[in-house]
């Protein structure tokens, strides 16, 4: 018969579809199982290290100041003479800066060691030492003559004075506390969860 010539091949046609399906259905299956059996993690790693960009924009500020302290000093001197005394008596003022310059640095002065970041500071030093305000320094009671090198001599002692009186190891060790806070919370706030902040020996 005619149609059979047509039947055949659309039974062999349908079948092939039909096995294909099955194969595909069979992949999907498979595919499944494995997808549903595996897990998948993500994990997250807290730790950010300090890059060479960071350490050299902190370094570049090489001074950081953390305690700051105003001072006067009134300071005198007397010439005795055969005719009388001369006296000349002067008040100073100072703002004494006390910080670090991180320039005078050790090369590994921050590191990375494990979770901590280690940061090493060079000792608490007096930042500026010209820091007598000359144009607030005033005579405070004056009688002779007195010239600019009797004036300087003055001058120096105040400034001596001054350095002995604000360079502390109270006022040290509370720069140091100043350092250890300021330079922990800059080192937290960019990641850094664990941060040790010591000081170079003097």
């Amino acid at each position: 018969m005619k149609w059979n010539r047509y039947i055949t091949p659309t039974i062999l046609s349908l079948t092939g579809y039909l096995l294909t399906a099955i194969i595909v259905l069979a992949m999907a299956i498979g595919i499944f199982h494995y997808i549903k059996g595996s897990s998948i993690s993500i994990s997250k790693d807290d730790r950010i290290d300090v890059t060479p960009n960071q350490i050299a924009s902190i370094k570049n500020i090489a001074e950081w100041e953390f305690l700051s302290i105003n001072d006067e000093e009134l300071v005198d001197t007397v010439r005795r003479g055969f005719f009388g005394d001369d006296e000349l008596v002067r008040i100073y003022y100072g703002t004494l800066r006390l910080g670090i310059n991180l320039n005078k640095a050790e090369e590994d002065w921050i590191k990375v060691e494990k979770d901590t970041i280690i940061c090493k500071l060079p000792p608490i030093e007096l930042l500026d030492e010209n820091f007598i305000d000359e144009a607030q320094t005033r005579s405070f009671f004056e009688e002779g003559k007195w010239n600019a090198k009797d004036k300087q001599k003055l001058y120096e002692r105040a400034r001596t004075m001054m350095r002995k009186r604000c360079m502390t190891k109270a006022n040290i060790n509370t720069a140091e506390e100043n350092a250890k806070e300021q330079f922990s919370k800059m080192l937290t706030s960019i990641g850094n969860k664990n941060v040790k902040v010591t000081f170079e020996e003097k």
